[in-house]
């Protein structure tokens, strides 16, 4: 599958087993795949300036989904984004160029497409300027939109989990669409204890979560954001 999850859980001992656990019986179960994904150590300022960055980088995520998605449907072959992604989580971060590429690249794209409605047979060729200049940038724009996801998973894991900053990140792909019902109650078994309101919640969509102004399927115990690659296919 092209669907990936981004979770995050107290780094902890008790919630180290927790993980362990979770890796347990998804493995057993043919559930998904895991791989830890190391974020890079970032400064932390205050609370409220955290809570202003959560709704900045949500903006943010959209966007660059946005663009990358856009860009995707015209990328040359070669490495796909699955390929892209998975060196990220094993912590093999460009980070000078994750830095620039929103402002070198996704702010850019708008303008490559539009040159493309007029652009030769010569320019667009497998060999060509263009396409080239399309390989690297998309490249670019990938990683930013992957690097935004890993701020938002630091961000959201101190406001949830507080401070010292102390929690472990976890890639999940599931194997199969059918598979994703089971892997999330499996998630919710395992972590229901981090916050029991929310994972009543789950089960009862009539349940409000006192404070946050979310929908049941976007809040569970842990920190969780949705990756969904098949909008590059």
């Amino acid at each position: 599958m092209s669907e990936f999850w981004l979770i995050s859980a107290p780094g902890d001992q008790e919630n180290l087993q927790a993980l362990e656990r979770m890796n347990t019986v998804t493995s057993k179960s043919n559930l998904s795949y895991n791989t830890k994904f190391s974020i890079p150590d970032f400064k932390v300022g205050t609370l409220d300036s955290l809570v202003g960055l959560s709704d900045e980088l949500g903006k943010l995520d959209t966007f660059a989904e946005r663009d990358t998605a856009r860009e995707g449907t015209g990328r040359p072959g070669g490495r796909g984004p699955t390929d892209s992604l998975l060196p990220l989580a094993a912590g093999r971060w460009p980070c000078p160029r994750a830095r620039l590429a929103l402002s070198k690249a996704v702010s850019s794209l708008p303008g490559v497409r539009r040159g493309c409605q007029q652009a030769s047979p010569a320019l667009l060729s497998p060999q060509g300027p263009l396409l080239r200049w399309l390989k690297v940038n998309f490249s670019e724009a990938f990683i930013a939109w992957i690097h935004i996801k890993a701020l938002r998973v630091f961000v959201e894991s101190v406001l949830r989990y507080g401070l010292p900053v102390n929690f472990q990140a976890v890639l999940l792909q599931p194997h199969k669409k059918s598979s994703t019902k089971r892997l999330r109650e499996v998630l919710n078994s395992v972590f229901r204890h981090l916050d029991q309101v929310a994972a009543a919640s789950i089960l009862d969509a009539s349940v409000e979560i006192p404070g946050l102004q979310l929908n049941n399927q976007d809040y569970f115990p842990y920190v969780y954001f949705h990756i969904d690659l098949s909008l590059l296919d």
